[in-house]
């Protein structure tokens, strides 16, 4: 089989495997090839339909020489599907060969750490190790106080909305006291993560002026059910928590990231491994060692490639933001070159993106406000789908990043015995 006769099998496969994890579809596979190929989809592709999706990630293996690599993780995610099995026996694969992209534990660091004889290799870079240990854990910290926070939009403050806008009734009570309970726990995993960071309350401004008086107001309202004035002051504070302030922590998440290409981590992790590969005799240890450092080097470019990637996006996207607000064809026209020179400093722009934008410059040109309308809604449309792509990736690189900070940390642990 060439790998032309390939495609079909192999795509065919990645929709077989994915589309029953729909509407959930894209985000399974992005997960998958994060941790089996890892690279980020969204460099490769973008939600614009499965067949779309598996056709880009076959191109992708073929041109970068991992399409055994891709066929091996496919077989081990379902290793009953009958048609893998062939394809797998017809290539001669033993898909036990494909090592882990991404290290689960640091134990043959720990090992080499907890030696005296080979701890010696890694002491030149421990205080780098403990640096990038330092802000892993830091950008974990940021992580999980977004997520929390995020999931006070869906967990509490939507229904507590709804309740509001009801007018409260005495039978609802009881759904608002679930809500505060809820609140209360987000609360205290909050407060805990702020405590163990040793954040200064400056650097958390909305802990004490939203997030604490939303819980105060919610017990109050209970107390005086309905009690709308404070039910209305629970709701205004989360509100704001979930939007701008959300937007904050999202943006300390991204701040802290950009920190590690200042660190010349790749380099200094490179020169590690090296001294690994020619310093440990026990060639499966060597390996599996160098896999570790393989994997933390890989996390790091992650990090810094989706933050060179991220930027740029940002700055169009808020660009962008603006220009949906455009009232006439003139202001359209006006004030569409600061846009376009934000589309042309998108690495690598995606296609539809191009395209989409080639039809902006025609409806400008042909002076029709109302097809002028509608290309700003498709292009918001393109803009939207790429950053939130990007934006979702970058915060799961932060989340695995926190992850090897905790790892790593075992790590540095075994020099002191």
């Amino acid at each position: 089989m060439t790998t032309t006769d390939l495609y079909a099998p192999v795509t065919d496969a990645i929709l077989r495997l994915f589309l029953k994890y729909e509407p959930d579809a894209y985000n399974a596979l992005a997960d998958f090839v994060r941790r089996n190929l890892g690279i980020w989809l969204s460099g490769i592709s973008n939600p614009k339909g499965l067949n779309t999706v598996a056709a880009d990630i076959f191109t992708w293996a073929e041109s970068s020489g991992n399409l055994h690599l891709l066929i091996a993780r496919l077989q081990q995610h379902d290793p009953a599907d009958a048609a893998l099995k062939a394809i797998v026996a017809e290539r001669g694969l033993d898909v036990t060969a494909f090592a882990p992209v991404q290290a689960t534990d640091y134990k043959a660091l720990q090992a080499v750490a907890a030696n005296p004889v080979t701890r010696a290799m890694l002491e030149p870079y421990r205080l780098d190790l403990q640096q990038l240990c330092l802000t892993a854990v830091r950008i974990g910290g940021w992580k999980y106080l977004h997520d929390n926070v995020d999931l006070l939009r869906s967990l509490v403050l939507a229904p507590l909305t709804l309740i509001l806008k009801g007018p409260p009734q005495p039978s609802q009570r009881l759904e608002a006291q679930k809500l505060s309970t809820e609140l209360a726990k987000r609360t205290t995993f909050i407060t805990g993560k702020i405590a163990e960071m040793k954040l200064k309350e400056s650097a958390i401004p909305w802990l004490p002026k939203r997030l604490l008086p939303a819980q105060a107001s919610l017990q109050a309202a209970l107390q005086t059910w309905p009690g709308i004035d404070d039910l209305a002051a629970a709701v205004s504070s989360l509100g704001i928590l979930t939007s701008s302030d959300l937007s904050i922590l999202n943006s300390n998440i991204k701040n802290v990231a950009a920190t590690i290409e200042g660190l010349s981590l790749p380099e200094k992790l490179e020169a590690l491994q090296g001294s690994i590969a020619t310093g440990i005799a026990d060639a499966k240890a060597a390996e599996q060692t160098s896999a570790e450092i393989r994997s933390m080097d890989q996390q790091v470019q992650q990090v810094i490639d989706l933050v060179d990637r991220h930027d740029p996006w940002q700055l169009l996207k808020d660009a962008f933001d603006n220009y949906t607000t455009v009232g006439s064809a003139t202001e359209a026209r006006d004030s569409w070159p600061r846009v376009n020179t934000m589309i042309d400093a998108i690495i690598e722009p995606p296609e539809d993106l191009t395209m989409v934008g080639k039809s902006m410059v025609e409806a400008l040109a042909a002076d029709d406000f109302f097809t002028i309308q509608d290309m700003i809604g498709a292009l918001n449309s393109v803009i939207s789908n790429h950053f939130l792509a990007i934006d979702g990736d970058l915060l799961k690189a932060a989340e695995q990043l926190g992850e090897m900070g905790s790892g790593l940390g075992d790590v540095l642990e075994k020099f002191d015995g």
